[in-house]
């Protein structure tokens, strides 16, 4: 019997997928990425921590599911603690570009990912 691609008709290859981070986005902060964002913030769970996001590891940022990817790795910046630490360690252009301020980028993350005592930022670059 032959190998089934499970992903057959759906214009990925299981290949690409496995040990990948999953990353969805709004359009709005998926085409942040394609102007040339680098850091992501995430709540903190079982599927962004330290154990997860780790230099090296292949990151795709999908645009609502359905659509257009972009494929970055993690780089060895990672950051573990609440939005305003993040934000005393990173400045808020590189995480939260359409923000004007370090108090609004941490307004817009709250909105965007709900309310969470940590959070995990991290940088990737082009892979």
């Amino acid at each position: 019997m032959g190998e089934r691609n499970l992903y057959k008709g759906f214009g990925i290859s299981y290949f690409m997928t496995i040990d990948r981070l999953f990353v969805n986005l709004t359009s709005e902060c998926f085409g942040d990425f394609l102007i040339g964002k680098r850091w992501e913030v995430r709540k903190y769970d079982g599927h962004f921590n330290e154990k997860t996001v780790v230099p090296g590891r292949r990151v795709e940022f999908r645009e609502a599911y359905n659509r257009a990817s972009v494929w970055n790795i993690v780089l060895d910046s990672v950051i573990i603690g609440s939005l305003e630490e993040i934000f005393d360690k990173v400045p808020y252009q590189k995480i939260q570009p359409r923000a004007k301020s370090k108090e609004g980028a941490i307004e817009m993350n709250k909105k965007l990912l709900g309310d969470s005592e940590k959070y995990i930022a991290f940088e990737t670059d082009i892979n």
